[in-house]
């Protein structure tokens, strides 16, 4: 007779569906990956004009320290607005926000040199109005040969007590031809014949060019004491430094004299 020995035991099948399987029973199933894999492969890559445009915007920053490299963070400033125009058409070119820094950079420099350079040209023009004033007035009084002293540099004009008739009246031909040119132009006649109750007034600045230690500054001057229409005249003064022998001036004393005058 055969013998059916029941096992109590539940068979897998039989199991409860809730209850956990063992884990070697477990097959293997598909796992979550991060997303930042597939970001990898859809990234766009990196363009090389980006790089080039935050180069030239760091390096347009040099300009805060010299208004000499002004145009550099202006061409900057033209690159970097140029790359960023064409990053944002092309998207299958990254580095957009790299490009957008070096923009950046290359604006912030370009104000920071402007705004120095306005700062130092108001200086000086309000320096060299206060000496044209004085050469203006000196000339307008009749006093021709002080206001001829006025062209040369502090150092190079004659000591007080002079008689400077006789000293220009000595010179070489060349030297008194140029006198007399000067002397004997139609503009330099106009402010002799304004006379000393000419009230000479600043207007504005003109220009201001810089070579080494030397600067060239025009300013207009006007005559507000003239009846009618004022006399206006260009008045160049030349600033000069580096040029007296005491160490503790010689980097910050300038010296000014008379250049050039010359109509609107």
């Amino acid at each position: 007779i055969w013998q059916v020995r029941l096992d109590p035991r539940p068979t897998p099948a039989m199991r409860s569906p809730n209850k956990p399987m063992s884990t070697p029973n477990l097959a293997e199933r598909p796992t979550l990956r991060s997303l930042d894999e597939g970001e990898q492969f859809d990234r766009p890559p990196l363009s090389r004009l980006a790089l080039v445009a935050f180069a030239a915007g760091l390096l347009s920053l040099l300009a805060a320290f010299s208004t000499i490299l002004l145009p550099a963070a202006m061409l900057a400033l033209a690159v970097g607005a140029a790359v960023v125009w064409k990053l944002s058409r092309d998207r299958q070119m990254g580095g957009l926000w790299l490009a957008q820094i070096g923009l950046a950079l290359a604006a912030t420099a370009c104000a920071w040199s402007i705004t120095a350079r306005t700062g130092v040209d108001n200086y000086l023009y309000g320096e060299a109005a206060q000496y044209a004033k004085i050469f203006l007035e000196t000339l307008s009084a009749g006093k021709k040969y002080e206001a001829l002293e006025l062209r040369q540099v502090e150092s190079g004009r004659q000591l007080t007590g002079t008689d400077l008739a006789q000293y220009y009246a000595n010179m070489d031909e060349e030297q008194r031809e140029g006198i007399q040119s000067f002397l004997n132009d139609p503009l330099t006649k106009e402010v002799m014949a304004a006379g000393s109750g000419a009230q000479w007034e600043f207007v504005r600045g003109v220009s201001v060019s810089s070579q080494a230690k030397q600067s060239v500054v025009t300013v207009e001057m006007a005559n507000r004491a003239s009846g009618g229409q004022p006399l206006v005249v260009h008045v160049s003064m030349r600033r000069q430094t580096g040029m007296l022998t005491d160490p503790e001036k010689r980097d910050s004393t300038a010296l000014w004299n008379f250049e050039q005058l010359a109509r609107p």
